[in-house]
């Protein structure tokens, strides 16, 4: 947490935490303090400074050299290819994967591969020789050279005149080689005569200092046969690398350090590569990511059997929620808001014909209120993802009577009929109802049909008709004669008629929730899947957080599952991006810490963003209007910031502008948020009225605007402006 704060800050130079950090280096571990006195003193003469040339380091300058001979005494000991930073560490088990399935051709970029060869080769202008000492060494390391090889490696251009004077001190020779003359150094000798025997010592110190390099190139320089070149080559062991390195070569041979830093120099390439986007143009792909509006959702995971659509409905409602799965999510807003959003035409039936092939399952959670509960989609097996495999015991000892009797029943019966459960337990339907409807909003009992969620959560109950009060003599009679009914009058039998027909009138309008399917406990193989290793239940979470997301960070575990641990997901997704599987960069300025993306989300997210930053006039067809709590609604919360505060609660509505937050509307509307010198201010606000108006009884009222009432507020000219109407304490909806 507190790397990641110093990451958000960082650019903020008085920020607290900031200037914290610099007073205490400065001031109690450097004590800038004092040298600033000491450095003043010296320049007005007070001090005078002597050099003094002694024997022994002194007190101070001993411990440095300490510690310096401590960190690099052991240096040259260890093996060549771990003389490097710890930062440049790459798993070699990945590395050696990635060579034989050829993913290396498509990760590595011609830029890396051509800078690293430039350096290790000396051909840089910082690396070239500057003085026969220098040319002596380069013999020393890179072995035989030409003489035009000498002279592209020289700071003057040939090398002509250090090259005579170590050939005439006898440090360097020249000799023929692979029918070209060429200088080597005098202590390698040896090792060009057994060339044609032993090729093994000058084949690797060429490769250490090469780019990737084919047999028949090695061959052709030292005139020997190519099959006896590769056999020398599989003779230096790991210490060389083969494979295919370049889009368009062949079997390859290089040196397994050059490979890694040609390799992470890609990763660095490709990390600078993508310019970070806002968090409005994130929020904008995030719509299209998850289907929004022109979004198409590509296969997430399996593809669990669905019933066939002739309009391709039933396919689209599995893939959304193959991507959603496992989110809890309002229960009100999953058939209101989320999933009509991403299926068009979507009908409640879809849902139900999903859960009846068997293949969907669902769990709630939310304690005593069925308003307030959260309901997690996943398909048949998947439960371990995203909970515990073992019932927690809090919610059980939580339980009243009722409730722990027929947990108890289910425990020891399995899956039951809601006749089944009350016959066995001897509670009164409503009794039995009850105490399922506790057992579900604690997670600990599921049913295998949506009907019984739809019945629990109480989506469908039809409101209660008001009741009509007698004539006030009829309503003194009846306290005086609390036991007599009011007599059957023809105007009474009307009133029964009319009040029996909107009964009849409502029930098939909203028909009742009905308790069907089989009840059954949640933590069961059924459900939760055969068990998984730790490695592979990390693996498909991040796979998951990948296809739900697009752009991967610790933010986004806010609304998962607490199984998810970022450490273990950080660590998986970085060896994805060894193999090149996925991306890491700075994708979303202003979110924190490591981001992941898949590559062509990358490029999605680009293509997206200079999409939202075209110049186009501000209109309604611009606004999209989403539950707060819609997993494709980013803002809210401090993690993601924006310009407004509010609950991600399924009461409150979102009027984004091109991925960017404009207005909320909180507490089915009659509060209201918004950007006052907003250009789409006003589109935002009717689109918020039409969205209202769809999903509540009678108009959008507003009564408040930032807090204030509303009719003494900035906000009464832009929602005249917007369609609204002045009313009595409010403004009202008008059109």
């Amino acid at each position: 947490r507190a790397k990641d704060l110093l990451q958000a800050v960082q650019s903020f130079g008085d920020f607290p935490v900031i200037l914290e950090t610099f007073r205490d280096c400065l001031r109690d571990v450097m004590d800038l303090a004092g040298l600033d006195d000491v450095l003043g003193r010296i320049e007005r003469g007070e001090i005078e400074v002597v050099v003094h040339e002694a024997e022994a380091p002194s007190s101070v300058a001993l411990g440095l050299d300490y510690y310096m001979a401590m960190q690099y005494v052991y240096e040259y000991d260890a093996p060549r290819g771990d003389k490097r930073p710890g930062s440049l560490d790459i798993d070699r088990t990945l590395l050696a994967d990635l060579l034989h399935d050829g993913s290396l051709a498509g990760m590595l970029r011609p830029r890396a591969v051509e800078e690293v060869a430039a350096r290790v080769a000396r051909l840089t202008m910082n690396e070239r020789a500057r003085e026969a000492e220098e040319i002596a060494q380069m013999l020393y390391e890179l072995g035989d050279l030409s003489d035009s090889e000498i002279a592209a490696r020289s700071a003057d251009g040939s090398g002509v005149g250090w090259v005579a004077q170590l050939a005439g001190e006898g440090r360097i020779a020249r000799r023929l080689i692979g029918g070209e003359e060429r200088w080597c150094h005098t202590e390698h000798l040896g090792e060009y005569e057994r060339l044609a025997e032993k090729p093994g010592p000058v084949l690797r110190r060429y490769l250490a200092h090469a780019g990737p390099t084919t047999v028949a190139s090695l061959a052709s320089r030292y005139g020997l046969d190519a099959d006896f070149i590769r056999a020398a080559l599989l003779g230096l062991g790991r210490e060389v690398a083969s494979g295919r390195f370049t889009p368009e070569g062949g079997e390859q041979w290089i040196d397994r350090l050059n490979l890694e830093q040609m390799h992470r120099r890609s990763l660095s390439i490709l990390r600078r590569e993508v310019r970070p986007v806002t968090l409005s143009g994130y929020s904008l792909f995030l719509q299209r990511h998850q289907g929004i509006g022109a979004g198409q959702i590509a296969p997430v995971g399996g593809d669990p059997s669905s019933p066939a659509e002739d309009d391709g409905r039933s396919l689209r409602l599995t893939r959304v929620l193959q991507q959603l799965r496992g989110l809890a999510v309002p229960g009100a807003i999953w058939e209101r808001d989320v999933l009509p959003l991403r299926v068009p035409g979507f009908e409640p039936h879809l849902l139900g014909d999903l859960s009846h092939s068997g293949e969907l399952m669902w769990l709630a959670e939310g304690g005593r209120d069925p308003r307030r509960a959260r309901v997690r989609f996943f398909f048949r097996g998947e439960g371990a993802l995203f909970i515990e495999r073992q019932a927690p015991d809090e919610p059980i000892a939580e339980l009243g009577d009722a409730a722990r009797s027929v947990y108890e029943f289910l425990r020891d019966e399995g899956a039951a009929l809601l006749a089944d459960i009350i016959d066995a337990t001897g509670l009164k339907p409503a009794a039995a109802r009850d105490a399922l409807s506790e057992l579900v909003l604690s997670g600990l009992v599921t049913n295998d049909t949506v009907e019984a969620m739809r019945a629990v959560l109480g989506h469908d109950a039809p409101r209660p008709l008001e009741a009509k009060p007698f004539s006030t003599l009829e309503s003194q009679l009846a306290q005086l004669m609390p036991n007599r009914q009011p007599p059957r009058t023809h105007s009474r039998m009307r009133e029964a008629r009319r009040h029996a027909r909107e009964v009849v009138g409502l029930n098939l309008r909203h028909p009742r929730p009905s308790w069907v399917g089989r009840w059954s406990l949640a933590h069961r193989v059924a459900l939760l899947g055969r068990p998984l290793s730790d490695e592979d239940l990390t693996a498909r979470r991040a796979r998951q957080l990948l296809a739900r997301w697009g752009v991967v960070t610790r933010a986004c575990l806010e609304r998962e599952s607490p199984l998810f641990a970022w450490s273990s997901i950080a660590d998986l997704l970085s060896r994805l991006e060894m193999r090149g599987e996925v991306r890491r960069g700075y994708f979303v300025e202003g979110l924190p810490g490591l981001q992941f993306a898949l590559p062509e989300v990358v490029e999605a997210l680009r293509a997206t963003n200079a999409e939202r930053e075209s110049e186009r006039i501000a209109d309604e067809d611009d606004v999209v209007v989403l539950s707060a709590a819609d997993p494709a609604q980013l803002f809210g919360t401090e993690a993601f910031g924006g310009p407004l505060r509010f609950q991600r609660v399924a009461t409150a509505a979102v009027a984004l502008w091109r991925g960017e937050p404009v207005a909320v509307g909180e507490d089915s509307g009659a509060s209201v948020s918004a950007v006052a010198d907003h250009p789409a201010l006003v589109p935002a606000l009717r689109a918020l009225a039409h969205w209202w108006e769809a999903r509540v009884e009678g108009r959008m009222r507003v009564e408040r605007w930032d807090g204030e009432p509303v009719l003494e507020s900035a906000g009464v000219a832009l929602l005249e402006a917007a369609g609204f109407v002045r009313e009595y304490g409010a403004m009202t909806w008008g059109r």
